[in-house]
C-alpha cells in the first residue's frame, strides 16, 4: 500500500461480483481508490451449475462446446457490467465455479490475479438474519491471504445508477402481426454498430400448419419448418439496418416452454434489452390465454420493452 500511494507501482484489487446491489457497493469503493492512485483491477465471479445451465443450449450444456458457448456468455456479461459500473478503463474477467464454495473460489481466483486487495460487498445482515444467511464476504475474510475490504450495500444507495447503454437487441416474435410489430422497434432502439438478434421460439414437434409430430424423434417435415421459420426471420430484417449501420443475426430456438427459451437466449446472448410484442390483456383474459410477454418479465433479469398492439 505504501509504494502504490508514493506512486512507485499500480494497487492490484480483485473484485468478488455476483450482480447483486452488495456487489455492485463494491464497485464503489474501487471507484475511491482510483482516485488515490492507479489501480489494476480484475474482476472474478464464482458461478454455480446453473448459471452454465441457464445460458446454455439445453441440448449441449454439459458437452465440451456448451460449456465453453456458456462461459463466454458468462464472462461477456460481466464484462459489460464491469464496463457499466468502471467505465472505460479496462479490468480483467475471471469466472470460476463455485461447487467448493463462492468464497473458496473467489480466493482461488484472486490469488490467480496477485491481488493486494480483494474487495467484496456485504448485505450487512443483523440479528437472526445474520445466524442464519451465509456470508461470502465472511468466508472471504476467513481464508484471504491478503487484505480484504468489504463493501456495504448502503454505498450504491448514495448515488444514481450508471445510464446504462442499449447495444445489443433481442427481438422475439411468433409471426403473428403483433408479434412482427415488435422487430422495427427493436431496431429502433439500437445505435449504430450495436446488434440486434431476431428470435422465433419452436416447439421441437411442431411443424407447418399449426401441427405437431406425434413421434420425439427427429423428424424431416420439423427441420423443414425449422428452416422455414428462418427464412421468415430475414424477411422481416428491415431494409434500413444496413445503411443505418446496425447488425442484423436470427436464431430459431427450439424449446417447449417459449418464456423460457426467450430468456436462456437473452443471457446467451447478452442482451441488453428484450423486445417483444403483446396484446396487453389483463385479468381474466391473461390468465385464460396466457401471456409469454408476461413469463418473460416475471422470469428474466433484463429490462423488456412491450410494444402493445393498439385497440380497436
Amino acid at each position: 500500500f505504501r509504494a502504490w500511494l508514493d506512486g512507485v507501482r499500480p494497487l492490484r484489487v480483485f473484485v468478488g461480483f455476483d450482480f447483486t446491489v452488495s456487489g455492485e457497493a463494491a464497485f464503489e469503493l474501487v471507484r475511491e481508490l482510483r482516485r488515490a492512485g492507479p489501480c489494476e483491477v480484475t474482476v472474478g465471479q464464482a458461478s454455480w451449475p446453473e448459471d452454465l445451465a441457464r445460458v446454455g443450449d439445453p441440448d449441449t450444456a454439459w458437452s465440451a462446446s456448451g460449456v465453453s458457448s456458456a462461459q463466454d456468455a458468462l464472462e461477456r456479461s460481466l464484462r459489460d457490467r464491469a464496463r457499466m459500473l468502471l467505465g472505460d478503463e479496462p479490468a480483467g474477467i475471471i469466472l470460476r465455479s463455485a461447487v467448493r464454495g463462492a468464497d473458496s473460489a473467489i480466493v482461488d481466483m484472486a490469488r490467480e490475479a496477485r491481488a493486494d486487495l480483494i474487495i467484496t460487498g456485504t448485505h450487512q445482515h443483523r440479528g437472526l438474519p445474520r445466524l442464519l444467511a451465509v456470508s461470502v464476504s465472511r468466508g472471504v475474510l476467513r481464508q484471504a491471504p491478503v487484505s480484504v475490504a468489504t463493501a456495504p450495500s448502503a454505498l450504491v444507495r448514495r448515488r444514481l445508477p450508471a445510464v446504462p447503454s442499449i447495444r445489443r437487441v433481442l427481438v422475439t416474435t411468433d409471426f403473428s402481426p403483433r408479434g412482427n410489430r415488435a422487430v422495427p422497434h427493436a431496431f429502433g432502439l439500437t445505435p449504430s454498430g450495436g446488434t440486434v438478434r431476431l428470435v422465433h421460439v419452436l416447439h421441437p414437434q411442431s411443424v407447418a400448419g399449426g401441427e405437431y409430430e406425434s413421434t420425439l424423434q427427429p423428424s424431416a417435415r420439423h427441420d423443414r419448418y425449422a428452416r422455414a421459420c428462418g427464412r421468415r426471420l430475414r424477411a422481416l430484417i428491415p431494409p434500413e439496418a444496413g445503411p443505418l449501420g446496425i447488425m442484423a443475426e436470427t436464431a430459431v430456438i427450439e424449446r417447449a416452454d417459449a418464456a423460457r427459451g426467450i430468456c436462456e437466449e437473452a443471457e446467451r446472448f447478452g442482451a441488453d434489452v428484450i423486445v417483444m410484442g403483446s396484446q396487453g390483456r389483463s385479468g381474466l383474459g391473461r390468465v385464460v390465454l396466457g401471456s409469454v410477454a408476461h413469463a418473460v418479465m416475471a422470469a428474466s433479469t433484463r429490462p423488456v420493452f412491450v410494444v402493445r398492439s393498439p385497440k380497436g
